[in-house]
């Protein structure tokens, strides 16, 4: 069992889910899991499987992602976290690698650790990314209100480790609006209390489309195939227009007035 790493993952009616937070279970010593007010029962499932005791739970109402994964890892009693949400599996391979570099990963010269993602979209494999999952707590936090990155910077030493992580985000389209629905609420929330114009919102779309035709061109490499990788791009890019372009527009010059 891994004992000087803790795994931190956040839910929201995450019953269906309750399988991964199992695995995960018999998998880590220490578990820190921060609800956000599940409505179904998500936290009387985990507090069935935590039979000895040793899963820290929590309910904080979500603000932003940042800060709730900051919080979460502020909970945890290691140094070194693993964030994890409850739509995701770890693999063989780096359930291997977790275990290998466990014991020594409080002397390790790195502050993180990526990892491949693998991205599912109704049992379709779509696209693979690199993220930075595993972590020192104390040299890094999440940014970003609504899309949440780690603040990196260019001298920080980040590992690699073998294996991926398996993401079933969206498991129907129903899932897919879901989400859209959340993001778009907390980006409304963050615009009330923001200055930023058109130029900057522009910047981020700019900027998030480079970053998704990248990921692109690299998963039509891996895969050797275009039409997975292309379907991934256009829910991407899908998501970031009608999300951007048209809600929150329309939305930020209502809450402008």
């Amino acid at each position: 069992m891994i004992k000087n790493i803790t795994c931190v993952i956040l839910t929201k009616n995450s019953a269906r889910n309750i399988e991964n937070i199992r695995n995960v279970y018999h998998l880590f010593e220490k578990i820190v899991i921060v609800d956000d007010y599940s409505e179904d029962d998500t936290v009387k499932k985990i507090e069935e499987i935590d039979t000895e005791k040793r899963v820290k739970i929590c309910r904080r109402k979500l603000d932003n992602f940042s800060s709730q994964r900051n919080y979460a890892s502020s909970l945890a009693e290691t140094d070194w976290v693993f964030h994890l949400d409850s739509d995701e599996r770890i693999d063989d391979m780096l359930i291997r690698e977790l275990h290998m570099i466990d014991g020594n990963i409080n002397n390790t010269y790195f502050i993180a650790f990526k990892v491949k993602r693998k991205n599912y979209f109704i049992d379709m494999h779509i696209g693979t990314e690199d993220k930075i999952r595993l972590f020192n707590k104390k040299k890094l936090y999440f940014r970003g209100e609504v899309h949440e990155d780690l603040d990196i910077k260019s001298e920080d030493k980040i590992g690699i480790i073998k294996g991926a992580i398996l993401h079933k985000s969206y498991q129907s389209i129903q899932d897919y609006f879901r989400k859209l629905d959340l993001y778009m609420k907390l980006e409304e929330e963050r615009l009330k209390q923001s200055e930023k114009g058109w130029f900057y919102i522009l910047g981020r779309l700019v900027k998030r489309t480079f970053e998704h035709f990248k990921t692109l061109i690299k998963n039509v490499i891996a895969n050797k195939s275009f039409l997975k990788p292309l379907l991934w791009f256009c829910l991407c890019e899908a998501y970031d227009l009608l999300y951007f372009s048209i809600f929150l527009y329309v939305k930020y010059f209502k809450i402008s007035k």
